[in-house]
């Protein structure tokens, strides 16, 4: 447990690169909260950490467990309810993510620490087989040191007091594995097998060569994109799609947004400064 009493600064241990940018640093997402400078520390002689360079990412994970028409959200019949059910669609995802987009995440990493930030949608039906709804926000703060991953949580509803928790290999994390532990072994495994059914591109707004697969079986297809370029990031899987031959079975994961050499606030990295999720009634 870790009491707060001055500002808990890990970027001198964890080896995140600063740099001098024109532009205003990357911060949280519209709607979310980073709790002030004048309340974050009581000391005249505090001063903001200078923005660091890293990994950003802005990205969605949709799935088929609804489907979209007319403007309203629409669940089919299933074993226990016969009827279609609708309702006005509630969410307020960007438009430039696919319709049946349950989740939206902002991932910043820099050196070995991260910060990821996650906006959900849970649309199901209830026990009389109307559609209810639950959105829900979450915050996970983590480090990626000699092979161990720890991720650093409020316990309760202040910043006053931090719990950490190291994972071991074979312990499920909170957030997908492979913003954790970003390495090419799984781009270069799935180069070595489907190779020949791979085609390379580029993200055209940043200059990012990129490498896709697809890795689909006979009725179902599959496709994987990774980062090729080489540095920190390369084999960072960016794109997962996948669908039956018929539309079913569709699940996707993708970004709208990636930035290998992003200029981000640094004080989104000191972990016991607290940030505070969105309203219901906000973004």
């Amino acid at each position: 447990m870790i009491q707060k009493t001055t500002p808990i600064i890990l970027v001198a241990i964890f080896s995140i690169s600063s740099t001098a940018y024109a532009s205003d640093p990357l911060g949280v997402p519209n709607g979310w909260e980073l709790e002030s400078d004048d309340t974050y520390s009581s000391s005249d002689d505090y001063l903001p950490p200078a923005p660091v360079s890293g990994l950003y990412l802005h990205g969605y994970f949709a799935d088929d467990r609804f489907y979209i028409a007319d403007g309203e959200i629409v669940l089919p019949p299933s074993k226990r309810c016969e009827t279609t059910v609708r309702m006005s669609d509630p969410r307020n995802f960007p438009p430039t993510m696919p319709d049946q987009t349950n989740s939206e995440f902002w991932l910043f990493r820099s050196g070995n620490q991260g910060l990821y930030l996650l906006h959900r949608w849970t649309i199901f039906r209830a026990k009389d087989c109307e559609i209810q709804t639950k959105r829900d926000f979450e915050i996970h703060r983590f480090t990626f040191f000699n092979g161990q991953v720890t991720f650093l949580e409020f316990a309760g509803s202040s910043a006053f007091d931090i719990r950490s928790r190291t994972l071991n290999s074979d312990e499920s994390y909170p957030i997908p594995k492979r913003f954790v532990e970003i390495d090419p072994s799984d781009y270069l495994e799935t180069r070595k097998q489907y190779g020949k059914r791979g085609h390379k591109n580029t993200v055209t707004d940043k200059n990012i060569p990129m490498h896709c697969f697809h890795t689909g079986i006979t009725f179902h297809f599959s496709t994987n994109c990774y980062i090729r370029q080489r540095g920190p990031w390369r084999g960072l899987q960016t794109t997962s799609w996948s669908a039956s031959d018929d539309g079913g079975n569709y699940s996707e994961s993708g970004l709208v947004e990636l930035n290998l050499d992003a200029s981000i606030d640094g004080r989104l990295f000191e972990w016991d400064r607290e940030l505070i999720r969105p309203t219901e009634e906000g973004k």
